[in-house]
């Protein structure tokens, strides 16, 4: 039997990337990425957006939060991972998100304050 993992999305980070350090030292980037649904409602009315996390590592975490930001278009291959715990004595929980092989940058856009702030430190 073949199994493949592998997903390629393209949408828009829903806020700037969360940079962190693993505990050996190595650099983590966390994105959230909304991408929008192909399903239609009744009377032509577009659906939702989806939400998922993407989970950057190694040297491109630190280059994907320098350049990325708010509102940027992405497209991100790369496979699933899932992740359980427990809250309390409540249910299992389950987390589902991409761990990124790759990011490459959409387009431009123009830049906010922010962006613009963090290229001028840089």
């Amino acid at each position: 039997m073949c199994e493949i993992n592998r997903v390629v999305l393209s949408g828009r980070l829903v806020c700037d990337p969360d940079l962190r350090e693993l505990p050996d030292g190595g650099p983590v980037c966390f994105l959230r990425l909304a991408f929008p649904t192909e399903s239609r409602m009744p009377g032509g009315a577009r659906g939702r957006e989806g939400y998922l996390d993407v989970i950057v590592l190694g040297s491109r975490a630190r280059r994907i939060a320098r350049y990325l930001y708010l509102g940027r278009g992405v497209v991100v291959q790369g496979g699933l991972a899932s992740e359980c715990w427990e809250e309390g004595e409540g249910p299992e929980r389950e987390a589902v998100g991409v761990l990124a092989e790759r990011v490459c940058f959409m387009g431009s856009r123009p830049l906010g304050a922010r962006a613009l702030q963090r290229r001028a430190h840089a």
